[in-house]
């Protein structure tokens, strides 16, 4: 009994060994050499689209790290952070300017300013008569008093109707005397489609560095006046590298229009956009996902896209952000018959890859090896250390690896969860078939000798 007992511990130890050391480089499909310098004990690499396209796991548990002798080093992923936008709406002075509107004599003000530059009073120098009816063009904006980059600014405006395209321009001074113009064909819109209504109420400053804004309307205002005018100044926090990627959509059912875009792998996406080829096009559609092609539609948005040319401007649907979705593949569901036009849309969407953090134990160079049909997530002993760093400390106790360049390894093959070439797997099945029978045979006759005795 003593004997079967031992030799069972010893199969036992013997199988753990093999499997500890089961999956090797050759167990993957393709691999990426990982260049480091330095002597740090962690290195961080962010990972690239081809690992997307290939792992077959979506928890990425197919992936492994190997050192030059081919051994398993310890690794962990951590999810890319999601980048916080926040957004601050600051009213800003503004001060409307009567009589002419000539550029001969626009720039002839008379002001009164504070010594920090905010404007105290602010009139034209030829003394026009303030009238209800005047048609006001031309408004002074100070924002001296923000002190933070202004990213836009957006207009509360009365008299408005339902439907008007009202073009504009903008002017910067730092001294209320010399203009420089940097917006010449702004435009601000409202316009009615169904039971939806599309407004544009906000002007981007993208070169904006002086402490006075003029803003001036092309033609007559059309009894539109501004009420309120804001200073939008944005933020963003956790701010990560993205990458962009399209897709173009298939058409799959003809009425009402369906079109499915495949991503080519899960990645995991904050942040989408229809883009429209045809000019003038306006649709109201659902956008759903699904993580595999048997899996349910999930809504993900429903609402407007467009693409509409305005009086010499291009408007287009913002992106929508969204909490982070790894499905592959995404449906674009038209909820009206009125079409797009004959050339299909495009899906394009933004996502931010995950970082790996590797142990860099035994000889370079590293390789990460991903795609693997029978690979299991592993422990996470690099997590556990990372865990009880301070920032400091892992700025410092953490390197920076680079990916260099891709093999193949045993391509699409080991994505295959039967596949199997590894000469370990099989001495392991071949033990333990042995061991089964040694035991059994061992068993009989253990038997057989009891009986012999009673």
């Amino acid at each position: 009994m003593k004997i079967i007992t031992r030799f069972f511990i010893a199969l036992v130890l013997c199988i753990s060994h093999l499997q500890a050391q089961d999956l090797v480089p050759d167990d993957f499909a393709k691999a990426l050499l990982l260049e480091i310098n330095g002597d740090s004990a962690i290195y961080e690499v962010k990972l690239p689209n081809d690992v997307y396209e290939t792992v077959v796991r979506r928890d990425l548990g197919d992936i492994r790290v190997f050192n030059a002798n081919e051994e398993r080093v310890p690794h962990t992923l951590r999810k890319p952070e999601q980048n916080e936008h926040k957004e601050t709406r600051v009213v800003l002075p503004f001060f409307p300017i009567y009589g002419s509107n000539d550029k001969n004599t626009s720039n002839e003000l008379n002001f009164e300013i504070e010594e920090n530059g905010a404007i105290v009073s602010l009139y034209e120098r030829d003394g026009a008569v303030r009238a209800e009816n005047i048609d006001i063009k031309t408004y002074v904006i100070d924002t001296s008093k923000i002190g933070k980059k202004i990213s836009s600014l957006e207009f509360e405006l009365t008299g408005a109707g339902d439907n008007y395209v009202k073009k504009l321009s903008i002017e910067q001074s730092k001294d209320l005397t010399k203009w420089r113009r940097f917006l010449n064909n702004g435009a601000l819109t409202r316009l009615q489609y169904g039971e939806h209504q599309l407004q544009f109420n906000r002007v981007d400053l993208p070169q904006y560095r002086d402490k006075y804004l003029r803003f001036l309307w092309h033609d007559a205002s059309d009894d539109i006046q501004i009420n309120a005018i804001y200073a939008i100044i944005k933020r963003t926090e956790k701010k990560s590298n993205q990458s962009w990627q399209s897709r173009k959509g298939i058409l799959v059912d003809e009425k009402p229009q369906v079109y499915e875009f495949d991503n080519g792998g899960n990645f995991p996406i904050n942040s989408f956009n229809i883009e429209l080829a045809d000019t003038n096009t306006l649709i109201e559609a659902q956008l759903k996902s699904r993580l595999e092609s048997s899996s349910k539609w999930v809504q993900r948005y429903a609402g407007l896209f467009y693409n509409l040319q305005i009086e010499g401007n291009r408007v287009q649907n913002d992106f929508i952000g969204i909490s982070t979705v790894d499905d592959r593949y995404w449906r674009l569901e038209l909820k009206t018959d009125d079409g797009m036009g004959s050339i299909p849309p495009k899906f394009r969407f933004a996502w931010t890859g995950h970082s790996l953090f590797f142990l860099a134990r035994g000889s370079g160079p590293f390789t990460l090896a991903y795609g693997s049909g029978k690979a299991e997530p592993t422990e996470k002993p690099v997590e556990s250390l990372l865990n009880v760093l301070n920032n400091k400390s892992q700025k410092n106790f953490v390197g920076i690896a680079y990916v260099g360049r891709s093999f193949e390894l045993s391509g699409d093959a080991a994505k295959d969860r039967h596949f199997d070439i590894s000469w370990q797997r099989t001495i392991l099945w071949f033990i333990l078939a042995s061991g089964v029978f040694i035991l059994g045979f061992m068993a009989l006759r253990l038997l057989q000798q009891m009986n012999q005795e009673d």
